[in-house]
């Protein structure tokens, strides 16, 4: 099949925005001189507190969104506006970002966010999301991205196309991501010192899965919690997945709208609120029995 020569345009600009090639360097963001007016949707300061980032959106029509990153000082010092493709997991282009300015011509909607930045103040995370109309799927994010604030060179992190979840462990020892593009669904973990990568994927994880909604244990940074949601998006299952020995346990599974999760706490228990009667249910990793142990105390 011909492709149009719009759509072709598409493809060679995707290429040019996200690397067709194995190269890292994707582009470089454009240096200002001052500062916007506006208010940010988002201010982040560098661990070191030398550099500020800010997010700016616009209308919901209109496409003015991007980061701009500072002295804190106030002074500019790159921007980094968002605009090209966004690729589908097959590479084919699925959304046309507008140039800044421009009028959006079709949902979604997706804007650019701050994901973090590195420990050592040198890069800026950032990555592309998207809100869905009724259930918000767990992969919902694309293309994370880095900017060395030094050069304005910015490099595409993770490999491959399409929706995605991603997440750094507390100290960023660990980089975990999975796609919506490998089948059977599989989780990869990254050791962010020297890139080496790890994966673990079980039979239960079919093309009809969505893994994502990673959560850190507060406690161990090689310990993570995440979630996945079956074909009908009716149940959804958590998990408890220990980086050093790749292995993965079923904690609890449940229908959507009876349990949500509440907060990690320590000796590995997770402690969820039913609803409507807000019982408090608490599953020890080691023995996971869900135990009902009280009602939430309303704060007056």
């Amino acid at each position: 099949m011909r492709q149009s020569p719009t759509k072709k345009f598409f493809l060679i600009l995707a290429c040019f925005l996200y690397s067709c090639t194995n190269q890292n360097i994707e582009k470089t963001a454009i240096p200002l001189q001052s500062p916007s007016n506006e208010k940010a949707e988002e201010v982040i300061y560098s661990p070191d507190g030398l550099w500020v980032a800010k997010r700016f959106i616009g209308q919901s029509s209109i496409n003015l969104d991007r980061i701009e990153i500072q002295y804190v000082n106030g002074s500019v010092v790159w921007n980094i506006p968002f605009e090209g493709v966004i690729l589908d997991r097959e590479g084919d282009v699925w959304i046309e970002i507008p140039s800044q300015g421009e009028m959006w011509e079709r949902e979604p909607n997706p804007t650019v966010y701050i994901l973090e930045w590195s420990r050592d103040s040198r890069y800026l995370y950032f990555y592309i999301r998207y809100f869905a109309d009724g259930y918000q799927p767990l992969l919902d994010k694309f293309d994370l991205q880095r900017i060395d604030v030094k050069s304005g060179i910015i490099e595409k992190v993770l490999p491959g196309t399409g929706d995605m979840d991603f997440s750094f462990s507390p100290n960023q020892d660990y980089l975990i991501y999975t796609r919506g593009q490998d089948i059977p669904r599989r989780i990869v973990i990254r050791k962010t010192s020297n890139g080496a990568e790890q994966s673990v994927s079980i039979e239960e994880w079919n093309k009809g899965i969505e893994i994502g909604g990673f959560d850190w244990s507060p406690y161990n940074e090689s310990e993570v919690r995440f979630l996945t949601f079956s074909e009908d998006w009716e149940q959804i299952q958590v998990y408890f997945l220990d980086i050093k020995n790749l292995s993965t346990k079923l904690i609890i599974e449940f229908w959507r709208e009876e349990l949500w999760y509440d907060k990690w706490l320590p000796n590995n228990i997770f402690r969820f609120i039913s609803l409507p009667d807000n019982e408090i249910t608490e599953v020890d990793i080691a023995m996971p029995t869900p135990n009902i142990i009280g009602t939430v105390t309303p704060v007056p």
